[in-house]
């Protein structure tokens, strides 16, 4: 079993990437590296680089949540969340870093085919795409709640929440942990990023 993140960037990954370290699975967040050229040009994923870990949260995944679906029967998708105008306005703050990120290999391709935009410079095309998004995965997950969670990770109860979903005992006094609230970017989120 792994454990899929299929919610955007800007919804809690990153804390939801640090929970499932915490949690003792093996962990990977926003790692490009994963993604790979089809004989045809296309974005694909390397499911080979995608086996070496249990957890993978973010863009990549984003992306291809269907093809993990069916190349990893029995994982564990989490939809991480949030209000549709909050994320956008959050993502707009952050366009600025995205001109970097353009320069990566790969980067403003994904960007383009998950958001439709690598820019982040229309609030209105933001929001409906977070919507679109969030309404395509749930109803792909529809009926599966053994599979498929949705998670606000600044909820109250979402650490139990989790905890639960993956079967793992809920620690006394543990909270979910909250990473990446001002746009601070720490070494392992950059090692994930850059390295193979």
């Amino acid at each position: 079993m792994r454990v899929f993140g299929v919610g955007l960037s800007r919804t809690g990954t990153t804390s939801l990437a640090a929970a499932l370290r915490s949690l003792d699975y093996h962990t990977t967040h926003y790692k490009l590296s994963v993604l790979c050229r089809a004989p045809d040009g296309a974005l694909a994923l390397n499911l080979w680089k995608v086996a070496q870990f249990d957890a993978l949260t973010s863009i990549p995944i984003v992306r291809f949540y269907p093809e993990l679906d069916q190349a990893f029967p029995g994982s564990k998708f989490i939809l991480t969340t949030r209000d549709a105008e909050s994320w956008a306005a959050s993502m707009w703050r952050n366009r600025r870093s995205q001109v970097l990120i353009n320069l990566i290999p790969g980067a403003r391709q994904i960007f383009e085919e998950v958001y439709g935009t690598s820019s982040f410079k229309s609030m209105d095309r933001l929001v409906e795409r977070f919507k679109a998004h969030n309404r395509g995965v749930q109803e792909y997950f529809a009926g599966r709640p053994d599979d498929f969670l949705v998670l606000d990770v600044r909820s109250p109860d979402s650490w139990e929440r989790l905890c639960h979903f993956l079967g793992k005992p809920v620690e006394h006094g543990a909270t979910f942990p909250w990473h990446n609230r001002k746009y601070r970017t720490s070494v392992r989120d950059l090692m994930d990023f850059v390295l193979p």
